[in-house]
């Protein structure tokens, strides 16, 4: 009896885990990561982060940009801290735009600024990265793979094409920048509302967008490759 019962519990475990994974493929079929590698230098994020990865668009151009965009060359970037959290940013894509407008105007001295920064997502009242910690650390014996697929509320939930937030350049170009990540939103950056220039001049650190706990594993195992060096 005792034998069976495990076998028709094992089943039950690799049937949830099934639908998580097939909702998670779903949710990332227009994205996958790659790992960033570490700079070695100081001060950088790898000196705060677990890991960090670049999103790309599963047809190769960079993730919330297309080929006619003037970010299509450079993708977001999410830091997974050792918390299991992900932090998401711009990467280098405003950066970018900013330096392809001003070199397509022709007027070198002609310098292309954030003119306006917008959040189109803010976190549900009541969540917060601690309180979604202490929840966390109260929930131990929650069973594996329950997370997505399983019927949970959505209250929060963001999904990695989500527009978290646009940025309208002084040129007219309007940036769209995504959620990257499946899960909930806990916490966006509202530095950046007042002080959109952070999106410059410290894209990945302290002009971060938001934190997402994430629904599932981050990245997913089998769309985690790794850029590399050079």
């Amino acid at each position: 009896m005792s034998t069976e019962g495990g076998k028709r519990g094992k089943r039950k475990r690799e049937a949830r885990l099934k639908q998580r994974d097939n909702v998670l493929e779903k949710e990332y079929a227009s994205i996958s990561f790659m790992k960033r590698p570490s700079s070695g230098r100081p001060a950088t994020p790898h000196r705060h982060f677990d890991s960090s990865y670049e999103g790309r668009e599963t047809g190769g151009a960079s993730f919330g940009a297309d080929d006619s965009s003037p970010t299509s060359q450079c993708g977001q970037v999410v830091h997974r801290h050792a918390n299991g959290l992900c932090i998401v940013t711009a990467g280098d894509l405003i950066r970018e735009a900013c330096r392809k407008s001003s070199s397509s105007s022709g007027d070198a001295s002609t310098s292309v600024i954030i003119k306006q920064f917008d959040f189109k997502i803010k976190p549900v009242e009541g969540q917060s990265v601690g309180s979604k910690r202490r929840k966390m650390m109260g929930k131990k014996t929650k069973k594996k793979g329950s997370d997505v697929g399983g019927g949970e509320s959505s209250s929060g939930l963001v999904r990695p094409s989500d527009i978290l937030a646009t940025a309208e350049l002084s040129c007219g170009t309007s940036v769209e920048l995504k959620c990257c990540v499946l899960g909930t939103l806990l916490e966006i950056n509202t530095r950046l509302i007042d002080k959109p220039s952070f999106l410059l001049s410290d894209p990945l650190l302290d002009g971060y967008l938001g934190v997402v706990m994430p629904r599932g594993p981050f990245p997913l195992p089998t769309r985690d490759t790794s850029i590399a060096d050079g």
